[in-house]
């Protein structure tokens, strides 16, 4: 507040003329200028006097006295949600906050109004749940009335859009390629299971969904894009279980998740060499590697050319040329 006067004496100039000034019970102030600035005054009535002193040191009497009440509306303010929010529940719990011009003591009350519903009733809660709100675009409203009465000029305002619908995926083993993976001795190929999620929502875009999986009993992957390709390699042989959840943007997660049980059984990679050092003549030697299973557990069969027969499976591993090629015709072999 900017207290403005001026003052006149039969004898003293104004320029000249002090001023002490005093508002409401306070210390008064000497004053030369004939404007006064009030700072950080509180809601309510007051009382300003003003007694002119000239050169003589007379003092007016009686001093000039303004009573004048200082009206400021309290300031209401959310903590959440805020504008923008994406929620994923019907059950939103709003929080705010209020400021006012009133002493510490004296407590705000505070009005909260949902949607076009009425405005509630005035309460000194600072917080309120609010259920059953449909998905879709909500408001939230809040006015602030402080102990003189005083209602804030503009409510404070929320913008949220709610969205409790979880989505759902598919899941697509991808085709394994894994007669034609080939490498170099003692290497094992790179053995894997691909899958590919596509999911939809009704409302986040196909492409924007994240998903997670699981495998058998193990903890749960970190969220990656729809688009992305799981790929899984090294597992045991054996039946594995894999759970596939999908997340939209609001953060619903589906349930129950996508679920699939595939096989893992990964061939042995197979060296096969022809050895003249032994005297009993030239052999065939054979030599298997497998990541999952011993070398002494691994079997071997062989066959000439691609209209032959197998042989029986064998554990042995080497066989004479002669006993392998026995009955086999002159010209080229595979």
């Amino acid at each position: 507040l900017k207290l403005v006067w001026q003052g006149e004496d039969n004898y003293t100039l104004p320029s000249f003329l002090r001023f002490e000034v005093q508002l409401d019970e306070s210390e008064p102030v000497i004053w030369d200028a004939t404007s006064y600035e009030f700072e950080g005054l509180s809601n309510g009535s007051h009382r300003i006097s003003i007694t002119a002193i000239d050169e003589a040191q007379n003092r007016q009497v009686p001093p000039t006295v303004r009573n004048f009440r200082v009206q400021v509306p309290p300031v209401p303010e959310f903590v959440t949600p805020t504008t923008g929010d994406l929620l994923n529940a019907s059950e939103i719990k709003a929080v705010w906050k209020g400021s006012d011009n009133v002493a510490e003591d004296a407590p705000l009350l505070f009005s909260l109004k949902i949607d076009d519903e009425e405005w509630g009733d005035w309460i000194t809660d600072t917080e309120m749940t609010v259920d059953n709100l449909e998905d879709g675009e909500h408001g939230f409203f809040l006015r602030a009335k402080d102990s003189y009465e005083n209602v804030s000029k503009e409510p404070a305002t929320v913008r949220f859009e709610v969205d409790s619908e979880p989505p759902v995926s598919v899941v697509e083993e991808l085709p394994r390629d894994w007669d034609n993976l080939q490498a170099v001795w003692p290497d094992i190929p790179n053995y894997k299971v691909e899958f590919r999620v596509t999911g939809r929502d009704n409302r986040t875009a196909g492409s924007d969904l994240e998903y997670r999986y699981k495998l058998d009993d193990g903890l749960p992957s970190a969220w990656m894009s729809v688009e992305d390709i799981t790929s899984l390699s090294g597992l045991p042989d054996g039946t594995h279980k894999i759970e596939f959840e999908t997340r939209d943007e609001a953060g619903n997660v589906q349930s129950p998740p996508t679920s699939l049980d595939f096989d893992f059984n990964t061939p042995p990679n197979t060296h096969l060499w022809v050895d003249d050092t032994n005297a009993a003549g030239r052999t065939y030697r054979f030599q298997g590697k497998d990541s999952n299973s011993n070398l002494s557990d691994i079997m071997f069969r062989w066959k000439i050319d691609e209209d032959g027969d197998w042989s029986d499976w064998t554990i042995e591993t080497q066989a004479l040329a002669s006993n392998i090629l026995k009955g086999v015709s002159h010209g080229e072999h595979v």
